[in-house]
């Protein structure tokens, strides 16, 4: 910044009356030391031993309850009767066929009829 800037700014802040600025270091630590006396400097109290290893605990047997359920229900992310283990078809028929659709998670089964009936 140029002296010339400088005397600019100098001239705006003085036609605008602006303050000097306030007294010296003496002064602001005096102020800060008073102000940081009203206010308590404790740190807060730590958490005793004993609640933390209860929490974590507690933690422990809910995390392996929910885990037990979910594996106890067989829960796989797959909806109900998306999927055949094995099919018997007890008509005449000439043919099964199994479709599967991954993105909508559907699967259709197919029992085709033999030649004698139409293929109904």
């Amino acid at each position: 910044m140029s002296a010339m800037e400088w005397e600019g700014i100098q001239n705006g802040l003085k036609s605008r009356q602006v303050g000097t600025a306030p007294g010296g270091d003496g002064e602001f630590w005096r102020e800060f030391r008073s102000r940081a006396g009203q206010i308590p400097q404790v740190s807060p109290p730590a958490i005793p031993p004993a609640i933390s290893r209860w929490a974590a605990g507690s933690a422990c047997v809910i995390f392996v309850c929910v885990l037990a359920g979910w594996s106890l229900l067989g829960r796989t992310g797959e909806p109900a009767l998306s999927r055949f283990k094995s099919v018997d078809v007890k008509m005449p028929h000439s043919a099964v066929l199994i479709m599967s659709d991954k993105s909508s998670q559907s699967t259709v089964l197919w029992v085709i009829g033999s030649a004698g009936d139409g293929g109904k």
